[in-house]
């Protein structure tokens, strides 16, 4: 009966646990939208479970903070500023607690640290603008009724809440650095054109 109990507190105690992960502040339900972007995460390849959490936390936590006219997925065709985002994820393997967890059959709770890096890359109708690198780190509680799913969008809500905080303090789409090299550009198409 103790050994029931045990375990039943050590499940509680996981349960009650979240798999923190530090975010930036930043504004949500702008009034004046960003312009619309496409999404393309690791190239679009989706082969493995953990690349397609990735691929669906990142478009979830922009779709959610609703500061984008509209975000198009995979399609740069259809915008003029695309976000190509790299995702990598660095985690130590605690085999002390993998043994654990599999002698328990994941009854009693392991920690694991877990290190995502994520570069973006913000083009303008295929020209670089501007090269970001972000990176958070958490640990997850193994056990048998963890969902490691909502651990890896708990990751890429926080790499988001980073760029979306940096996107806000420079003022990325409000006529400054990237709106400047655009006028640039097509200031230069314009005299190219007329001289033609």
């Amino acid at each position: 009966m103790k050994i029931v109990v045990l375990t039943l507190v050590l499940l509680l105690s996981a349960c009650e646990s979240s798999q923190i992960y530090q975010k930036a502040p930043y504004k949500t339900n702008i009034a004046k939208k960003y312009p619309a972007v496409s999404i393309i995460v690791n190239d679009g390849l989706y082969d493995s479970f953990k690349q397609v959490h990735m691929h669906q936390g990142i478009v979830k936590s922009l779709r959610k903070a609703n500061v984008f006219k509209r975000i198009s997925v995979n399609n740069n065709t259809i915008t003029s500023f695309t976000f190509d985002i790299r995702i990598q994820e660095n985690s130590e393997e605690n085999f002390v607690g993998i043994m654990i967890l599999a002698l328990t059959l994941g009854l009693i709770p392991t920690e694991r640290k877990r290190h995502f890096d994520m570069d973006v890359t913000i083009l303008y109708k295929n020209s670089i603008l501007k090269k970001l690198h972000y990176s958070t780190d958490g640990t997850e509680l193994l056990y048998i009724g963890n969902n490691f799913a909502t651990t890896i969008h708990q990751a890429m809500d926080s790499l988001v809440s980073y760029l979306l905080s940096d996107i806000e303090k420079e003022k990325v789409f409000e006529g400054t650095s990237i709106l400047k090299k655009i006028k640039k550009k097509e200031m230069k198409r314009i005299i190219h054109l007329s001289i033609v």
